[in-house]
């Protein structure tokens, strides 16, 4: 249907009409298409969806007609929604007017390569929002949508540009409903082959012989305007203006009477240049060399077909490298901050040496590039990344996606999200000299090979970013790790593990390998080295516990023994001294070694137990690891002669009892402090166990091969009720007959043995969850009036479901792209 309007010839504006139609609404304008944005809305005032399935009656609304100031006697036709035939080319700096037919010679020759990326944007998004929506029906869908766009955006890069200098970037003029943010154009960004573009499009062109146009990048403004040096984006609109008119006169001269049709295209040119300059106003930089035209068409800068973005919209925290559009007209650089695998994480879970499985929480991975021309945009198009190695720092490269690994195959369906599964099978310890370098090797896959011709020589993105977990008592992700500086010297190998943590001896740093599959469950050989830097020495220690907690004070897997130990003899050396000086892991057995050595005298256990007694360090005394308890315990319960000038006993005389001589009380009181950190019974009895100098569990490393573990675990507990008890006549209850008690399972969370440090011991042991602690809910000591709740919580095995999911997951601790804290003498400053 074709409808003729009447126009307006003082304001330009169109009469409304109502008509039935069933797709869209589009204008001529004498015989030109011109696109017209129009909000179409049905008879009942709601707008309408397009294109629409079924036929309804449409309100067009009253639209302006920029040329019927000027010719009042046009009309304006309801046709086809438009480009008009003028082209920017901001690369060589010059305006083309075609006619009609040429102007559709080059349309139908525009590359749909950026388009394609839209669509692999926009189904990276679909994956996204289907891992928080826990779909496990629509990630699918959505997953398979998302590699077979990614492999038609390389197959049409294939086909149309076989290397960069193939590519040629133009901006295209279309109309638009008039309103008071919008002269009636827009821009479009285009991609098409240079070649053809310049040999035979170009010759073409209606204005032959005046084509160049001032840009912020031309002759810096006259002396006599110096407000214009500081706004080189005003200067660009105000020459370009001046410019646009003086190549509408010569298109007026050379256009000659035969295209005379074509001569209303000129009143479009001054708005399009206003456009135009208001897109550069709104950029940062103005960069259109080739590798700022690339970074711009795998972003899909142009995909909807406007250029009317907000500065302040930043690209946010995504899963996965996606600048989404979000690209202002010139600038060369984004800095996308990731979420891997996504905003909500994996599921971390592991199987143990016993067989059994247990869930052990959420974490995930932040990363942030400043991706420039090529380096690394391809992985924009590739969806998957790699870390090489050069000059001994961490490199982000483009990889090729592993069709095998994807989210779908690392679906839990019991808990409706991803798990990053680790398997005790396999695991191998740090015995080699292999390094970091060498496993990273084995992952660094380059992507295809008409994507890497297209690149050309890739130097790689150095990447920062962090590790975060979800602590019980918090509402948002919180970090413990920053991706290393550099990876020099760095030892470790987890054998078959996807995450692990691993001592870096040389560096003096816990360091954390996550592979491929923890980065990017959706492909790639991705995988990061992170480091524990100095201000993150806490939330380490709490994610470390918190991993023995959920495990039920196992063996943690992902923990390599060289780390734990190492985290054991921080934790013992740090709550034993008297102030906080930094503390190194260099050479930390021997500092530990050294300071074991100077707890063989009373006075230094004497020290210690008072430094206990602060309560300075209560969070590190919770979190420290049973091995690192049991040391504290071992060394405070020891002593001489000496011990007793420096703690003087307690006197205490009753008819009924007689004399009672209370010895080394404060000791005793340091010692029930450390129990009181002790929340459930494996705890409890791996801190017996690990109760000697070392924090050794296992016999056999002592020499004592015939002896069992709960053997050396009833021995200690008897050298600590009898150092309990020690002094004169004060408890009622002989010693063996507690023994054969808690041996028999009859300890009871009420017990009067007429020794008060005896009767705190019972109490807790005998009130000690049994199994697991409740996962995702904060553990306190066990003298804590909120204990009794996660006590009764623990006897229904509860899962809070803060365990899986942050409340705030767009949340993300952005100290781990530009850390403060980070020492560059790798000193951790707890």
């Amino acid at each position: 249907m074709v409808k003729t309007l009447k126009v307006d010839p003082k304001t330009g504006l169109t009469e409304k009409i109502s008509a039935d139609y069933k797709r869209t609404v589009q204008v001529l304008v004498s015989g030109n298409p011109v696109t017209a944005r129009l909000d179409v809305k049905d008879s009942q005032g709601d707008v309408v969806p397009s294109p629409c399935d079924y036929l309804r009656t449409l309100t067009i609304p009253t639209i302006k007609i920029p040329t019927a100031v000027n010719k009042p006697n046009h009309e304006a036709i309801l046709a086809a929604n438009t480009r008009l035939p003028i082209v920017y080319d901001l690369e060589s700096r010059e305006l083309s007017v075609f006619k009609s037919n040429d102007y559709k010679n080059l349309v139908k020759n525009l590359s749909n390569v950026d388009k394609l990326m839209a669509k692999v944007h926009m189904h990276r998004s679909q994956v996204a929002d289907a891992l928080k929506a826990r779909d496990a029906s629509m990630l699918k869908t959505a997953e398979d949508a998302m590699i077979k766009a990614e492999a038609d955006a390389q197959d049409e890069i294939e086909q149309d540009f076989s290397t960069i200098a193939d590519m040629k970037e133009i901006f295209l003029v279309k109309t638009a409903v008039a309103s008071a943010d919008s002269n009636g154009t827009t821009i479009e960004r285009r991609y098409v082959r240079r070649d053809y573009f310049e040999d035979t499009i170009q010759p073409t062109r209606i204005n032959q012989s005046q084509t160049d146009i001032p840009t912020p990048e031309g002759d810096p403004p006259p002396p006599d305007e110096p407000s214009l040096l500081y706004d080189p984006a005003g200067f660009a609109k105000e020459a370009l203006a001046d410019r646009i008119k003086e190549i509408s006169a010569s298109i007026e001269g050379e256009i000659g009477t035969e295209g005379q049709k074509d001569l209303n295209v000129l009143d479009y040119l001054l708005p399009s240049a206003n456009e135009i300059s208001g897109l550069i106003i709104k950029s940062d930089k103005y960069q259109v060399d080739g590798e700022a035209q690339w970074l711009r068409m795998v972003g899909s800068a142009g995909a909807n077909g406007s250029a009317s973005w907000n500065l302040e919209d930043k690209i946010g925290i995504e899963g996965g490298f996606n600048a989404n559009g979000k690209l202002i007209l010139c600038e060369a650089s984004i800095s996308p901050i990731m979420a891997l695998p996504s905003l909500e994480g994996w599921h971390l879970k592991a199987t143990f040496e016993d067989g059994i499985k247990i869930d052990l929480g959420s974490l995930r991975l932040i990363v942030s590039c400043e991706i420039s021309g090529f380096a690394g945009v391809n992985i924009g198009i590739e969806g998957a990344g790699s870390i090489k190695i050069k000059d001994g720092a961490q490199k982000l490269v483009s990889a090729a996606r592993d069709p095998r690994q994807t989210m779908m195959s690392a679906w839990d369906a019991n808990k409706n999200m991803p798990a990053l599964s680790l398997d005790y099978k396999g695991i191998s310890h740090p015995t080699s000299d292999d390094e970091i370098e060498q496993l990273q090797e084995k992952h660094n896959v380059k992507g295809s090979a008409a994507i890497s011709a297209f690149i050309g020589v890739e130097g790689g993105i150095e990447p920062k970013g962090g590790i975060e977990w979800l602590p019980p008592e918090e509402e948002d992700f919180v970090s413990f790790a920053s991706i290393s500086a550099t990876v020099a010297g760095s030892y470790g190998i987890g054998g078959s593990l996807d995450f692990y943590v691993f001592l870096d001896a040389r560096a003096g740093k816990f360091k954390i390998r996550a592979k491929a599959a923890a980065c990017f469950g959706a492909g790639g050989k991705l995988g990061f080295l992170f480091e524990v830097d100095g201000g993150q020495i806490e939330s380490f220690l709490r994610w470390t516990f918190y991993q023995l907690v959920n495990a039920g004070f196992r063996k943690v897997v992902h923990i390599l023994e060289e780390a734990f130990i190492a985290l054991t003899q921080f934790s013992v050396i740090y709550l034993g001294s008297n102030s906080s000086v930094s503390k190194s892991l260099i050479n930390i057995g021997t500092r530990f070694r050294a300071f074991s050595n100077a707890l063989d005298t009373d006075s230094k256990r004497h020290d210690l137990a008072i430094e206990i007694m602060k309560g300075e360090k209560k969070q590190m005394l919770l979190c420290a690891t049973p091995n690192g308890k049991g040391i504290l315990i071992y060394n405070i319960s020891r002593h001489g002669w000496y011990s007793h000038a420096l703690s003087w006993p307690d006197f205490d005389f009753s008819i009924f009892k007689g004399l009672s001589i209370k010895l080394l009380t404060e000791r005793k009181k340091a010692i029930i402090k450390i129990f009181t950190t002790v929340t459930t019974y494996p705890e409890w009895d791996n801190v017996l166990q690990h109760m000697n100098r070392d924090g050794v569990k296992d016999y056999h490393l002592q020499g004592l091969s015939s002896r069992s573990n709960k053997s050396f675990r009833q021995e200690n507990e008897a050298h600590v009720l009898r150092f309990l008890s020690y002094g004169l006549n004060n408890i009622d209850t002989p010693l063996l007959t507690l023994l054969n008690d808690i041996k028999a399972d009859k300890i009871t969370e009420k017990n009067d043995t007429g020794n008060t440090f005896i009767d705190q011991y019972l109490n807790m042991l005998g009130g000690l969850i049994k199994n697991y602690y409740p996962k995702g809910e904060r553990v306190v000591l066990n003298t804590d009036p909120a204990y009794e709740k996660y006590r009764m919580l623990a006897k229904v095995d509860y899962v809070s479901p803060r365990f899986y999911t942050a409340k705030n997951p767009q949340h993300f601790d952005a100290n781990i792209l530009n850390p403060r804290d980070k020492p560059a003498d790798g000193i951790y400053h707890a």
